[in-house]
């Protein structure tokens, strides 16, 4: 077998290994393939764009498992080692997670967060980013909308984990419902539940991520 249908070849059993996980491959689809085209010139610039992005968007595993899946999917365009992308990948998230908690947030925010579990403080971390997207008018931020499955599938669990944790933050004061959403029915499609995020953030943080209106309840 030559070098390059060997690659091929693990592109395909790549590509098959994602999508045996729906939640994950999901993700790949909206944030990785619609957003970067792969280049061996540019693989580590938009490795570079990339994880700061899925740092906020995912939790810290999904966001690794995304990077590298870039890699895996698309290693026929790739010269570089395998390796070296996975410690690109896992040293910019190093440095991410590092600063997130000191760097980012508000003294108010880091006041209420800092106590929760750290699966909570990643999906806190999810919350934040969607509430401070300005592109969707009908949505200003501290709004956003999020489903309960597009949640699980950013903290890789399932769909009633998710919601337990949506819950959970609502509970407890860091997010509130303004609008419930609704499970899809035949004929009728599913409506997002729109929240917003309660914690004071600071008035400069750009933009990081929006939601698909049309995803399930």
């Amino acid at each position: 077998m030559s070098q390059s249908v060997s690659s091929i070849q693990r592109s395909e059993d790549a590509l098959q290994l994602l999508k045996a996980k729906p939640g994950t491959y999901r993700l790949f689809c909206k944030m990785i393939e619609k957003r970067f085209t792969p280049s061996d010139d540019e693989r580590s610039e938009h490795v570079e764009q990339m994880v700061p992005f899925l740092f906020t968007a995912c939790s810290s595993p999904v966001a690794r498992s995304l990077a590298i899946a870039f890699f895996d999917v698309n290693c026929t365009f790739f010269s570089g080692l395998r390796e070296d992308h996975i410690q690109q990948v896992q040293s910019l998230l190093d440095l991410h997670e590092s600063r997130w908690m000191e760097s980012e947030l508000t003294q108010a925010e880091r006041s209420l967060i800092e106590g929760f579990p750290l699966r909570y403080q990643e999906a806190i971390r999810i919350c934040r980013s969607l509430s401070l997207d300005i592109s969707n008018k009908d949505f200003p931020p501290p709004t956003f909308y999020l489903s309960s499955q597009e949640f699980a599938d950013r903290m890789e669990t399932y769909k009633e984990d998710g919601r337990r944790i949506l819950t959970t933050l609502e509970r407890e004061g860091i997010l509130s419902v303004v609008r419930r959403g609704t499970k899809r029915e035949k004929g009728q499609r599913g409506v997002a539940t729109v929240y917003a995020y309660e914690a004071p953030t600071a008035p400069t943080e750009p933009p990081v991520d929006a939601t698909d209106d049309d995803i399930p309840f």
